[in-house]
């Protein structure tokens, strides 16, 4: 697969972790300032108004955290496409009724070279 996508823009472009971290303990501390004012809203009110704010700090805490995990909302998105290989060259531009280059003669392998030399033993004990 062969990954094509346009560049990213500076407008579509994600945050620093930094800055992305900053502003979910932003939101969490917000969250958590509710909840202290809920409970304390909770003990100075009567009848209904009071079982709301219960509920709103018993809540609170777990919407906390839902909202603080978020992720950042701006996502780069990637398409892939299915990768064509091209089409294979061949090996030499030869006709096929002539040897390739190196070849030899048609059925005749080619010839093979010669080095001349020495051949000296080793006397050392293996």
């Amino acid at each position: 697969m062969v990954e094509r996508r346009e560049p990213t823009s500076v407008t579509e472009a994600q945050e620093s972790a930094d800055k992305d971290f900053r502003n979910r303990v932003r939101r969490y501390t917000i969250s958590m300032i509710i909840r202290v004012i809920c409970l304390v809203l909770a003990f100075a009110t009567t009848g209904w108004l009071r079982w709301v704010m219960v509920a709103g700090a018993v809540v609170l805490p777990y919407v906390a955290v839902l909202i603080a995990n978020a992720a950042n909302e701006r996502q780069v998105s990637y398409t892939m496409s299915e990768y064509t290989p091209p089409p294979p060259q061949a090996l030499t531009d030869a006709p096929a009724d002539e040897p390739a280059p190196g070849t030899g003669s048609g059925t005749t392998p080619p010839e093979s070279e010669t080095i001349e030399g020495e051949v000296v033993e080793d006397d050392r004990d293996s």
